[in-house]
Order: structure tokens, then C-alpha cells, then sequence
């Protein structure tokens, strides 16, 4: 009877708590719905990242078994997405090379070889490696490749000394990661492609700097 009484007497005591217990479970249940649906958001931004993200790798092609060797620079993008380029650069013992001409004369001061390519340009194909220009998904590219027909002391320099080169591409996926490529090494995340204060310029020819 006591118990009963005293339920009367806090009937709306009891209703605040409830309706208070009420309100605090709503707003559990709220955050952990707003909990799960950024992280899904999230998981779907992360995935929508990947299925648009480039890899591009960077490597040297040199063929001299059938008596005419070939040489090139390539480019391919191994990634899910195109690439976007910002950047392009080359460097012979902390020297930067402004074109593939300059880059030839920069290889054979820094190591001593017989010729120096002053005033000459190499034969080559070239093709531009300039900012906003996109490599597909799946494509490969050459910006620079001649044969030991067309040039045999060019031809001898890039093969014994290309590799002691440092080449970077600076290029970024479409959704604003951006990705730093070197010769011969895996692609690597970085914040930002800073744009050259002289860029490279890969399609054309120069005799002399």
C-alpha cells in the first residue's frame, strides 16, 4: 500500500525520468547513426579515391640485340585513373637540365666523355611533357628516344650514364591527391606538385645554352 502510494505521489516524477531516459537513448542512437554515416561516407570518398588513382613509374627502355640499338625515356601509368602532370624534371649531379640537348652536354662534363655535344643536337623524337597534360590509365609514353643509327655517341652516353640521372615527374590524380614518380622507383604521395620556376622543355631542339 505504501508503494503504491508513494507511485501516486511521483507519477510525474517518474514520467520526467522516463521521458529524460527517452531523450538521452534518441540521442545515443542519433550520434552512433551520424557515427556510421560519416564513416561510410568516408569509406565511399576512399574508394571513389582508389578507382580514379594513377600510378605512374618511370623507366628506361634500351634495346641493342638485333645491331641497331634504341634508346628511350618512359613514362607508364600502371594506376586506375589518368594523371594529371605538373612537373617534370631532370638533373645531372645537382645540375638541371632546361631540354634534352642541354641534358646531353650536362652528362658528358659531369663525367669526362670523348665528345661533348656543343653546338649540335641530338636526332630524337621528342614529344612535350607540360603541365595539365594527362597519361591515361593503362598508357605509356615516350618524350625522348633516338636509335644508335641516328646518333652513336648519343646513343653510347645515355646508356652508360642514364642511369646515374635523377628524373622526377610531379603529377596528381583527379580527385587533387597528388604523387612524385623517380626513375626506377615506386610513386610516392606528397602534398603538393610545386610548378618549376623554368620548366623543361621537352619538344624542341637547341645547339647551345
Amino acid at each position: 500500500m505504501a508503494l503504491r502510494k508513494l507511485a501516486r505521489e511521483n507519477v510525474e516524477l517518474l514520467l520526467s525520468i522516463a521521458a529524460l531516459v527517452t531523450a538521452v537513448a534518441a540521442v545515443v542512437i542519433a550520434l552512433e547513426q551520424t557515427k556510421v554515416m560519416r564513416e561510410e561516407a568516408e569509406l565511399e570518398r576512399q574508394a571513389q579515391r582508389i578507382s580514379v588513382m594513377p600510378s605512374v613509374w618511370i623507366s628506361t627502355y634500351i634495346n641493342a640485340t638485333e645491331g641497331v640499338g634504341e634508346y628511350k625515356l618512359v613514362f607508364s601509368n600502371r594506376g586506375l585513373g589518368p594523371a594529371v602532370i605538373e612537373r617534370f624534371d631532370i638533373s645531372v649531379e645537382g645540375q638541371f637540365a632546361k631540354n634534352w640537348d642541354h641534358l646531353a652536354r650536362l652528362i658528358a662534363n659531369a663525367y669526362a666523355t670523348p665528345a661533348s655535344f656543343d653546338n649540335m643536337s641530338i636526332p630524337s623524337s621528342r614529344s612535350p611533357i607540360s603541365a595539365g597534360m594527362f597519361l591515361e590509365a593503362g598508357q605509356q609514353s615516350s618524350p625522348f628516344g633516338f636509335t644508335s643509327q641516328q646518333s652513336p655517341e648519343a646513343f653510347k652516353l645515355f646508356t652508360q650514364h642514364s642511369h646515374k640521372l635523377k628524373v622526377s615527374l610531379c603529377y596528381c590524380s583527379l580527385f587533387g591527391g597528388c604523387y612524385e614518380a623517380q626513375l626506377f622507383k615506386r610513386p610516392l604521395e606528397v602534398e603538393q606538385c610545386i610548378t618549376a620556376d623554368t620548366p623543361f622543355v621537352s619538344h624542341a631542339f637547341f645547339k647551345s645554352e
